[in-house]
């Protein structure tokens, strides 16, 4: 072999071997996470289910082989929030704007622009959840335990955003997790007023472990009397517009984040009477 073949084949070999090592970095860092779907989390799903039924006059029947029926809730009240509220957000990736490259701060941050509220924080870490630690920082319950004193004071209204992120782990302890972090935000700010705010589809079509978490978010939110804003449920993100508005990563692109926020700040003006 001549030396320019043998260079010319090492350089091949090379941008092989770099092209399949991007691959599985984006595979294992940025791709979707595998879903985990228990029989565990199959049975507190299942169990949550029933009972929200019972809560709902217009329940419909509820069957351990369908936990993605629609969740049975007590509409709550809505929210009553001053002209320009202090806000706190906890959220993940999506929260924090990650896909978007406009430095407008993603779908959550433009949403309130949208609306003029001025005096917000977002506290977002990606891959975090309830149970999911988020780029090992921990989960919602470690990154509550973490906050100080707010830039803009005591809240009056708080947001949990997500988290697809805990379809990635075993999710049975979700409503344990879930009311230990509510019950902890009411004990120091038990005036704010408290929103939920599940997680939408990164792919297409939706994982049953990302609608099952969707599902028990509702029920929780039930249990507990609050709003929740599901965008699975409103199918902010369909077949039809996910290539649009989604990244590989499974994350909003400019497109997306704009859009995103059009819906959410339509939701919160719905609740506020705004």
């Amino acid at each position: 072999m001549s030396p320019f073949r043998f260079r010319v084949t090492l350089v091949a070999v090379a941008v092989a071997v770099t092209t399949v090592l991007m691959i599985d970095t984006w595979y294992v860092v940025l791709a979707p996470k595998a879903r985990i779907r228990s029989e565990a989390a199959a049975a507190v799903l299942a169990s949550r289910l029933s009972s929200a039924a019972e809560m709902s006059s217009a329940a419909a029947e509820v069957s351990a082989d369908d936990p993605t029926a629609a969740v049975p809730v007590v509409a709550p009240a809505g929210l009553v929030l001053p002209s320009d509220p202090a806000v706190l957000v906890l959220g993940d990736s999506w929260a924090a704007g990650w896909g978007s490259d406009d430095g407008r701060g993603g779908y959550i941050q433009e949403a309130f622009d949208e609306l003029g509220w001025t005096r917000t924080v977002i506290d977002a870490v990606g891959g975090i959840g309830y149970l999911n630690p988020g780029d090992d920082a921990g989960d919602y319950q470690d990154q509550f335990d973490e906050l100080g004193d707010l830039s803009v004071g005591d809240p009056d209204l708080i947001i949990v955003q997500g988290s697809t992120n805990d379809a990635s782990v075993e999710y049975a302890g979700l409503p344990d997790a879930a009311d230990t972090l509510f019950d902890s935000l009411q004990a120091r700010w038990p005036n704010a007023q408290l929103l939920m705010l599940a997680g939408a589809p990164e792919e297409m079509p939706i994982d049953p472990a990302v609608l099952d978490v969707n599902a028990l978010l509702g029920t929780i939110a039930a249990a507990r009397g609050l709003p929740i804003i599901d965008p699975i449920q409103e199918d902010w993100i369909t077949p039809d517009n996910i290539d649009d508005y989604v990244d590989i990563t499974g994350h909003p692109n400019d497109d997306g984040h704009a859009y995103l926020a059009g819906l959410l700040a339509a939701d919160l003006r719905a609740l506020t009477g705004g």
